[in-house]
Formats: structure tokens, sequence, C-alpha cells
């Protein structure tokens, strides 16, 4: 197949969504299709790229962060991908269009089309559902309800990461048989990160700092812990961050909490500080598919999280979950695990079933 990809955050920008689409085109081009990605230019990252043989184009856009988009930006990327495809792929032959997000990139994938005929298929990922991050996007959610039941009628497939996202999208239209398939990882990478690091007496923590992450209750728990020789590695930025250092600071463990800002996905210091991680933390409110968790548990680490149900797809032993908000239990769990402390990786799951080989194999089933 010859394949074009959206997707508005693609890796060194965004966050897990862009992950994602960047790991599924690889796997789709190793699989012997032809993937061309059209995303977001940012800071001095070349208009033109190829990895893997994926080709990337990245167009003009407003964009002032690394892990923030704003939905002014996301606008401004939907009119320079159209003008882009136009002026220099419109000759192009491709036999469908994946999309990443509903809105905005699906806004682009239903254009083309209408304009050119090239079916599409969407991958949802949380943002872009409505009830999944209700404080935050409640009223755009509601503004975008009719072209989102638009974007998603017009689909030839729509697919959800988990169950609770697709149960959110079966609540705004149930017309719709949604696919589900659990984001992937690329298993031996982070297996390799186990082998090549040993453990130390540090927990990771990797999300967007913002507030529903839950990352303020894994502080506050984390000042409890009887033990003074640990660390707490946090790997990402966001619009929360301030509040959380000044909290760090308050708490009087500024000097064990370390905040690492935005680390590029796959880089030396991320595999570094994931490979070396002992203890994975998520205190998450709520989540979709969260690939964070697959790489930490891939990775050898031990993980704790938040008892939700995006969490409780991908883990099933009960040691691993705390009440979400629950610090007085997060912090007795976290003294169990420093307790059990080996300096050694552990296998957690069953990984294979989120090893793209499995799962970028039924994306081509969907895709073809």
């Amino acid at each position: 197949m010859n394949i074009l990809v959206l997707n508005y955050e693609f890796p060194p920008i965004g966050g897990g969504g862009g992950a994602v689409s960047r790991d599924l085109a690889i796997s789709l081009q190793r699989r012997g299709h032809r993937v061309l990605v059209i995303t977001m230019q940012y800071g001095s990252l070349p208009e033109k790229e190829e990895i893997e043989g994926v080709v990337i184009y990245r167009v003009k856009c407003l964009r002032k962060s690394e892990s923030v988009c704003h939905p002014w930006e996301q606008i401004s990327y939907i009119f320079s991908l159209i003008g882009f495809y136009l002026k220099h792929l419109s000759k192009e032959q491709f036999d469908v269009c994946h999309a990443h997000f509903i809105v905005p990139t699906g806004v682009a994938a239903l254009y083309l089309k209408k304009k050119l005929n090239i079916p599409y298929v969407i991958t949802a990922h949380g943002s872009d559902v409505e009830g999944y991050n209700q404080k935050r996007f409640r009223l755009l959610h509601v503004i975008l309800r009719p072209i989102w039941r638009i974007l998603v009628r017009e689909a030839r497939a729509v697919v959800a990461p988990s169950f609770f996202l697709e149960s959110l999208m079966q609540k705004r239209d149930r017309n719709i048989a949604y696919t589900v398939i659990p984001n992937g990882i690329d298993l031996a990478y982070y297996r390799k990160l186990a082998k090549i690091y040993s453990k130390t007496k540090s927990m990771v923590v990797l999300c967007r700092l913002q507030k529903p992450k839950g990352v303020q209750d894994i502080i506050r728990a984390f000042a409890q812990v009887r033990s003074l020789n640990w660390k707490l590695n946090i790997l990402g930025d966001g619009p929360y961050r301030n509040e959380l250092e000044s909290l760090t600071r308050k708490l009087g463990i500024e000097d064990r909490v370390i905040f690492y800002g935005w680390v590029k996905n796959k880089s030396e210091k991320y595999g570094q500080l994931l490979g070396e991680g002992y203890l994975y933390l998520s205190g998450s409110w709520f989540e979709n598919c969260p690939v964070s968790v697959l790489e930490a548990a891939g990775a050898g680490c031990r993980v704790l999280l938040s008892d939700i149900p995006a969490h409780r797809q991908l883990m099933k032993k009960q040691d691993m979950f705390f009440p979400c908000g629950n610090i007085k239990v997060l912090a007795e769990r976290m003294e169990t695990a420093m307790e059990m402390y080996d300096g050694e990786a552990i296998e957690v799951y069953e990984a294979e079933r989120y090893d793209w080989g499995k799962v970028c194999a039924r994306y081509e089933e969907v895709l073809n």
C-alpha cells in the first residue's frame, strides 16, 4: 500500500500519540508498504527527513511548545497541510490516509477524501474524544460535536487504543463500529535497555506535566517515604511544572526530585533514565492507552499505577495499583516496592502482545 500519515504531533514534538504514529509508520514501512508523513514544523527541525524509509514532511505552522499544541496552532496545521499537499503531492497516488486524532487531523483527511477521493482511517488518542478531559476540553468538545460526528462517519474505520476510549466514543455516536487496537512499543529496544543498565534506587515519572496526570500525588507520597537515598526523576514538561517544583520546595524534597524537562523519546538520556529506573509511577486520573507504562514495563521497571480503566487494561496484578488520589496508600506501596529493591530488572506482563509486530499486523488489516 501507499499510505499517507497525518499527525500534528510527531517526535521529537508531542506526547504518546506522536510516538505511536512514528513507530507504527516505521513498522508499516518494514512490512513493505510505502509511508509518507506530513506533520508540524517546529524550531530547527528539517522540513524533510527520512527515518528508516519513512519520508517525513514538516509544514510551517504556528507552534510555540514541544509539549503542548493549542487549538489555534492546530488550525494553522490544517491549512498548511492542505496547501502543502495540493502544491507538492497532488500527483501522488495514495491508497489510504491514516489520520491520528479525530480533531484536528481528521478535518484535513476529510478534505483530501472529498477533493481527491483518498479514503481515510482515524486513530483517536484521547484529547479528541468528548468526556476524556472534561476540565480542559469540555467547551471545545461541545462546540465540535457536529464536525466530530461527520469526521467519524466519513472514515472507513475509527480505531480506539483502549476499551475506555471506545466507550466514550460510543456515547457520542453509536452508529459507528469502532475498532479497538492497543498502542504498541518497540519491545526489542526496551528489553535492550533492561540488559544495558543496572537498576538504581530511582523512581521514574514520564508524562506531560498537567494536573490530571496526578504527579502532585506522587510527589506528596514520595515525601512521606522513610528512605532518603532514593531519587524521583520526572521526565516531561507542561503548564503544571511550576506548581510541581514549588510543591517539592514546600515539602523540603527538592534535592531528591529532579525535573529533567522534555526528554526526547528514545534519546540516550531517555534510555538511561528508563533503563536505570527501578520503579515507574503513574498517578493519572484518566488515560487512553498509556505508552509510557508499556515502555517502562518493557525496560524491566516495576510499575505502580493509579487504579483507572486504562491501567487495568494493561496490567493485571492487584499490587500494581493504588486508589487514584490516595496519598497514604501510594506511599505505602512505594515503600513496599523499595524494600524489594535488588537492582534487577523484572518481567511484569505479557509484553509480546504489545510488540509493534503484532499490533502493526492488526492495523495492516484495517488499512487494507
